[in-house]
């Protein structure tokens, strides 16, 4: 199977600490996937090197088959989000004022097909695009249960509604992979279950790769098919979530324990073997 997103070797150094040793892995078309590992591993660097906030020291990031970072090289924020790469926060940023609805629709800014010449002379691509834009905006809000709740503003929905939010509007950018950075932190019991549901509809419905951090490790074990761990910036274990539960490397790092071979791994800035 194809792989959407690809690290060849890729690390970066902020100064003399290394905060991602050399890194690889790929994520395949449709896979459901986790990063985690314990606080400082290195694992929101990892998404800022995908999504182009920094370009790796050293290494290639790959997605959709071609090459978006290289040595001190990356594409831009906005043009990584063109290609295909959406990510939400774990601190929700909607615009709080804007409704639900309004909020769905500025997403789509970056699909807009007509210039400046359309808007000033209303042509009729103006009008198909904005009318486009308008029924794309009422399906997304259907099938993430939003429909009743458009005309609300963002920040008077209860936080799950407003994660489900933040993740319908990068939905709205056309994906073909999404990032999702602690997408339950702070939430109840049911209102995890609810954003578990949604995660699932994204993957099994809009057929879309989504790569998560996550400490709530009872919804990584449940819903993803492969867990990658990071330890003081280095891949500990990268294996199916069963494996990983077992694994004493993990254990031993998140019990903060001593494991000779994940010191010599973050001392070396290599991976620790399988």
């Amino acid at each position: 199977m194809a792989s959407v997103l690809e690290f060849k070797e890729a690390s970066i150094r902020f100064g003399g600490l290394t905060a991602v040793a050399p890194l690889s892995f790929a994520i395949p078309q449709g896979q459901l996937a986790a990063i985690i590992g314990p606080n400082g591993a290195g694992k929101t660097t990892v998404f800022n090197l995908i999504t182009g906030v920094y370009a790796p020291t050293s290494g290639e990031i790959w997605f959709d088959g071609a090459r978006v970072a290289s040595a001190g090289k990356s594409l831009r924020v906005h043009q990584l989000v063109r290609k295909g790469i959406a990510r939400t926060f774990q601190n929700i940023r909607l615009f709080g004022d804007m409704s639900v609805r309004d909020n769905v629709r500025a997403a789509f800014a970056n699909r807009q097909n007509y210039g400046v010449f359309d808007s000033l002379f209303q042509t009729p691509r103006l009008f198909e695009c904005e009318a486009w834009i308008a029924g794309e905006t009422e399906r997304l809000l259907e099938v993430f249960s939003l429909s009743n709740r458009a005309d609300l503003p963002a920040n008077g929905l209860p936080y799950g509604d407003q994660r489900r939010l933040e993740i319908a509007r990068a939905v709205a950018t056309n994906p073909k992979l999404l990032l999702l950075d602690e997408p339950t932190s702070g939430m109840n019991p049911s209102e995890t279950d609810a954003v578990t549901e949604t995660i699932r509809l994204v993957q099994n419905e809009l057929g879309i790769s989504i790569l998560l951090i996550e400490h709530h490790m009872s919804l990584v074990m449940k819903i993803c098919e492969r867990v990658i761990v990071l330890d003081g910036g280095v891949k500990i274990a990268d294996d199916v979530p069963v494996a990983i539960q077992n694994n004493t490397h993990v254990i031993a790092a998140y019990l903060g324990e001593s494991d000779p071979e994940i010191d010599e791994a973050i001392e070396h800035g290599h991976a620790v073997a399988s």
